[in-house]
């Protein structure tokens, strides 16, 4: 058997990295094949922001000249500073069903992290809690959502085989055929509004910079708190916010206000996972067309963050946005949606989301394994 793990440095290991997952998921009706393009920019460290704070080393397993496995290795240095401590990252796992070619991925992700100084490995993120991350281990009978991962149940024991524990499990919620907000809600929040003199504003188009900027401030300020949360750079933010332009609908993402200043915002997009199912990753030359023709037909969105300034909360602020979000989506035809992901000690959110009628269907699982 001709197995060999090599670092990714040459193209056609590049083109053996981008491959594996098409080796793992072929046939499964449940993966969302990225979009190459997109792919290849993130795993870029010239081109993406978030490599200029970290440094990270990319594998891959082959075997007769079959890509079967690959995984990073990832120093993410901004992490390091904030939390004060020394954990390295592994992330865009993928592996056919064999653990000893599992094993041989995590060593080297694991050599590679000890000698960067790492004493914890964590994972997996692809690259950060700021992207895709997390190990999907239950809820594997339906696609994945907008920006959220998808494995094969197989992955779990791979990792705790290895000596992977549970760090932190997070939440997916779903909510079905989402009724008008009841009268309840709406006396509430009119309520609120005049006693906290809140007001809620779509982001605006026309100054789509500046918009950009305060929501850049506040993202990092109400969620610096929160378990392995990494403030994003102002370059980082603007790249994220360069790429959901091209898809998202101002109208789904209010800002709260309070004379004039933001104080807590949603950020919410159609689930264009279920367009680019069908593209295979192609975005020319007529995936364009099916992706920017298809997204108002959507009919399912994905919440990916709610959040106000920790002076503001307990005020209901937070099921004002979701009001907001309610109105706004049904007077578009959608009444479901997912909204992703939630700590699981997160009680005041998840409160919230049971008190609307969600449910949580998937529930995905950070680990750690101590470096040795």
């Amino acid at each position: 058997m001709a197995l060999r793990f090599r670092k990714v440095t040459t193209k056609a290991d590049w083109r053996a990295f981008l491959h594996v997952p098409r080796e793992i998921y072929r046939g499964n009706p449940n993966w969302v094949p990225p979009l190459a393009a997109a792919q290849k920019e993130l795993l870029d460290r010239a081109r993406h922001p978030f490599h200029k704070h970290a440094a990270v080393e990319y594998y891959v397993a082959i075997e007769n000249g079959r890509p079967i496995g690959r995984i990073a290795a990832i120093v993410n240095h901004r992490h390091n500073e904030v939390h004060g401590d020394r954990v390295g990252f592994f992330g865009f796992f993928e592996v056919v069903d064999d653990f000893e070619i599992a094993r041989g991925l995590f060593r080297a992700a694991e050599r590679h992290l000890r000698r960067a100084g790492m004493e914890i490995m964590r994972g997996p993120v692809n690259p950060s809690t700021n992207d895709e991350c997390g190990l999907l281990v239950e809820g594997f009978d339906s696609p994945p959502v907008f920006l959220m991962p998808y494995n094969p149940p197989y992955y779990t024991s791979v990792l705790e085989g290895y000596g992977f524990r549970k760090a932190k499990d997070v939440y997916a919620y779903l909510l079905e055929s989402v009724p008008d907000a009841p009268e309840r809600m709406r006396r509430a929040a009119d309520a609120i509004r005049a006693r906290y003199g809140v007001r809620i504003r779509p982001i605006d188009a026309r100054a789509f910079d500046r918009d950009v900027d305060a929501l850049h401030d506040l993202y990092n300020a109400c969620w610096e708190k929160n378990w392995g949360f990494v403030p994003m750079t102002e370059e980082e933010f603007r790249h994220l916010a360069k790429d959901l332009r091209r898809i998202a609908d101002p109208a789904l993402i209010p800002i709260a206000e309070i004379d004039g200043k933001p104080i807590g915002f949603a950020l919410v997009v159609r689930d264009i996972n279920r367009i680019l199912i069908r593209m295979d990753g192609r975005l020319f030359p007529f995936g364009i067309f099916r992706l920017l023709f298809g997204i108002r037909r959507v009919r399912f969105i994905r919440i990916i963050t709610l959040g106000v300034l920790p002076e503001h909360r307990n005020r209901g602020i937070e099921s004002l946005l979701v009001k907001e979000i309610f109105d706004r989506s049904i007077e578009r035809g959608i009444r479901d949606g997912e909204m992703s992901w939630i700590l699981e000690d997160n009680a005041p959110m998840t409160n919230l989301l049971v008190r609307i009628g969600a449910r949580r269907y998937k529930t995905y699982r950070f680990y750690d394994a101590p470096i040795a």
